[in-house]
Parts: C-alpha cells; structure tokens; sequence
C-alpha cells in the first residue's frame, strides 16, 4: 500500500496517531484527503488498518462495475464489524428474506404497519390530550422501528412480546459490543471473544411454537394460513425444511440490519420536525388530504413526495462517512494506477458525493423539499426518490449490493412520519434553543444525538386526521 497517498503519518507506531485522529474526527481527515487526492485513491490509518479511501465517481463506478471474486461485500462487511468472530457468517438467509419476500408483501402490509404505529405510540408515550411528552428521540425511535419491523418479520402477538423484543436489543448491543472490542484485541486473540450464539438459542425458544403453530396450519389446509404476511410464516413453510434455530438467526440479522439505520434516520428527522413547525405544516398539509381520499396503503404513501424528499434530504446530511466497504480478493490495479494488494479494505467517502456542490446547489444546507422540486423539474424524476441510489447519493450503498430492505424502510419511515405529522405537534427541549441537537461522531460513524430528547403533544383529533381504521386498503 506504500505507492497510495496517506493522510496523516505513515511510519510504523506514528500511524496509529493518524488512527486515533480519524476515531475522533474522520469527517475531516476524509475531507483533507478527498480535497488533497480529488478523484484517486487515498488511504486512512484506523485502529484496525490501513483503509484505502475511493474518490469521484470514476472510482465508484469501477468498485460497482467490478465483481464479487474481486472486491467482496460480504467479506468487508464481515471484516468491518468482526462479525466472522461473532456471528455464523454462512447464513445469508435474512438477505434472501428482504429481498425476495419482505419487499414483496409490502402491498399488504402498509395498514398492518400503520396499526402497529398507532399501538407503538400509545405504548412510548404516556399519552395526554393536551400535555408534551418528553422521550428521548433515538431511544424512542428505537423501540418503536424494532416494534413496527417485526409485525413484517415475526407477525402479531410477537411483534409486541417485550421478551423478543429486548432480545432483539441485547442481540443488536451484543454485536456491536463485541465488534468494538474485537478492534481492540490483536487477531490471534479474536477467537476467545463471545460470541452471541446465546441469543440465538433463546430467540429459538421464543419463536419455535409460533413457527410449529404455522406448520402444523399449513399442513392441515387451515384456510387461516392463507398468504405469508411476515417473514416467518414464509420461512416456516415445509418446502424450505429450516431449522427452528436458523429460522430464530434469520430474524435476528434482519433485526440487526435494520433496526438502528432506520432509528436512525427516524430520530433525526424528528428532530428536524421539532425545529421547524413550518416543515411539519407542509408536510401535514401534503399528507393530510391523501389520507382523507384514499386511506393508507402503499400507493398512497408513494404519492408523498414532500415527505419522500424531507427523507432522502435527511440521509444526504446525516448518513456514516464511508460507505461501499468491500475487501479485495486478489491483486488489484485501479484505473487511476493504484494497486490494491489482496486483503486491503477499501471503502468510498459518502459526504464527498453527498455534498458535491456540482450536483447539489448550496450543499451544507438543509434542504427538505429539493428533491421534490427535482422530481418535478424531471417530470416523474424516480432518480430523486428517496430509495434511489446513484455515484451522487449513497445513503443505501450503489450497484448490486445496495440495500435490499431500502423499499421497506422508506414505506415505514413514511408512515411513521405521516402518522406524527397527523397526529402530534413536535418540538425540541428548551436547552436546545430551537436549534437541532448535534450528531455524534465517532470514527466513520455519523449519528443523531444519542441523549437529546423530542417533545410530542397530541393534536386535536378530526376526522380527517384519518385514523388506521379510516380508509385502509
């Protein structure tokens, strides 16, 4: 890797000086070195190596271009979150889940969704006619997105068991927990770390009469069976002869991948709300008469696209400093002439393409309503939708291996935000004077306020506020 600009000391032990400035401040270091190496290969010191940094778009569309045997997903993936130490890394079950069955049921789930919110709701909340309600807005997000997934993942009653549900939370801790450790600990030491297959056996106990109870269905012909409206139904079909055991890891790592990106983007959109009460008011008055004409469902939904582009402009500001992580297979030469031995980490640097000022016009600010003034200026414009990806927007990855449950997380992030705007008035803490509360950034990470807190008020309630029993389709 010597022949790739560094930013930063190179010299060994010095190095890790560079790895402990990108822990606390990788958002400038990736910024000195796409300004210093405009559109070339540059690599970073981290605690865990060297990561050589992808920049402009020639470079991104040859990592997308180029195949699996080359710059793996799967291993980078692995390799970032230590996850072949913690996790049995030949399930890829929950990828063939989301892609081939959760997106595909989405039609019939928008009002189960949507009832699962109005309930999430009035659980979070001690829920009063006229008083705010304080909760911390990422905590809060987080047990709502972690209930509301798993009516798609496991179905009614689970979705609100508090035993499953906080399992899927200390099965989430316990990942990242020991991954973070896992960076500390020097390679041949990794083996000795837990890992959570614990969790595993206990989601297994949890889950095994639900899938028993719908085996036993489908083997009778019970007509109630019907259709598989979750994932577990479809996974507990006799044709697939799955374990209890990988059938509970399934619905753990989907509950893994999920749950924080879209809590997530659900916290710091809900602190945009409670900055600008004008912001709510558009959307409320975008959202508000398509609930009245046609109820909730996944058309109606996809006809918002004010609140669309409020969330495609949200993860534009507020997504992880790197992204397209991949591991090299084999060595490699770049385009640009950079060789990549096998092994290297390679990664590209989202805020570079996120706030490219050729693409985007005044690119620090916020902006909520400038991809729906883009969709409008292309005609229909479905590359500004929310779930689109491209060289400029990276939000959900690009190529081949972006983010098969994007479709599902923009249909709950829309309906969670269109249910608010209908039914609450948001506001910040006062000690925020108004002003949203500041990421947290630690290494590549970027996320919202981990402590800060949203203030919710019940609205008046009318008829045409459309409740989830008002029009569903």
């Amino acid at each position: 890797l010597r022949s790739i600009p560094a930013v930063g000391p190179t010299l060994p032990f010095l190095s890790y000086l560079g790895a402990f400035r990108f822990l606390r401040d990788a958002q400038r270091v990736l910024n000195e070195g796409c300004a210093k190496f405009h559109r070339r290969a540059f690599r970073v010191a981290t605690l865990d190596g060297w990561v050589v940094i992808l920049s402009g778009t020639p470079l991104v569309e040859e990592l997308r271009r180029r195949p699996e045997d080359e710059f793996s997903f799967k291993d980078g993936v692995m390799s970032s979150f230590h996850l072949d130490h913690t996790l049995n890394k030949e399930n890829d079950l929950h990828v063939e889940a989301i892609r081939d069955r959760l997106t595909r049921i989405l039609p019939m789930l928008c009002s189960a969704l949507v009832e699962e919110i109005e309930i999430g709701f009035k659980s979070n909340l001690t829920d009063g006619d006229e008083e705010w309600i304080a909760v911390p807005a990422l905590e809060f997000s987080r047990k709502l997105v972690c209930q509301v997934n798993n009516r798609a993942f496991v179905g009614v009653p689970t979705c609100r068991d508090n035993s499953f549900l906080e399992l899927a939370g200390s099965f989430r801790n316990g990942v990242a927990v020991s991954g973070a450790i896992l960076t500390l600990v020097p390679g041949a030491l990794r083996p000795l770390v837990r890992r959570v297959k614990s969790d595993v056996w206990r989601a297994t106990r949890l889950l095994s009469p639900t899938v028993e109870k719908h085996r036993k269905k489908a083997a009778y012909g019970d007509d109630v069976f019907g259709k598989p409206d979750n994932v577990l139904r479809w996974l507990a079909e006799d044709r697939f002869q799955l374990a209890p055991y990988t059938i509970a890891e399934c619905m753990l790592l989907m509950n893994l991948a999920s749950i924080d990106p879209t809590a997530s983007a659900l916290a710091s959109a809900l602190f945009y709300l409670g900055e600008s009460s004008s912001l709510a008011e558009a959307l409320r008055e975008e959202v508000k008469p398509i609930i009245e004409a046609e109820g909730w469902s996944k058309i109606s939904i996809d006809k918002m696209h004010k609140l669309d582009s409020f969330l495609r402009e949200n993860q534009r500001l507020n997504t992880d400093f790197i992204t397209l992580v991949r591991k090299v297979q084999k060595d490699i030469t770049l385009s640009d002439g950079s060789h990549l031995p096998r092994g290297t980490t390679v990664a590209v640097a989202s805020e570079s393409a996120h706030q490219n000022p050729d693409k985007y016009p005044d690119p620090t600010t916020f902006d909520p309503f400038r991809f729906s003034r883009m969709r409008a200026e292309a005609g229909h414009g479905p590359q500004h939708q929310f779930v689109n990806t491209s060289t400029d927007y990276l939000a959900f990855g690009y190529g081949r291996h972006a983010c098969p449950g994007r479709f599902f997380a923009a249909i709950e992030l829309k309906a969670v935000l269109a249910y608010v705007v209908l039914h609450y008035d948001v506001r910040l803490e006062a000690d925020a004077q108004g002003r949203r509360p500041e990421n947290v950034r630690v290494g590549p990470a970027n996320l919202p306020s981990m402590t800060a807190k949203v203030l919710f008020r019940r609205r008046q309630r009318t008829c045409a506020d459309g409740g989830v029993d008002a029009g569903q389709t």
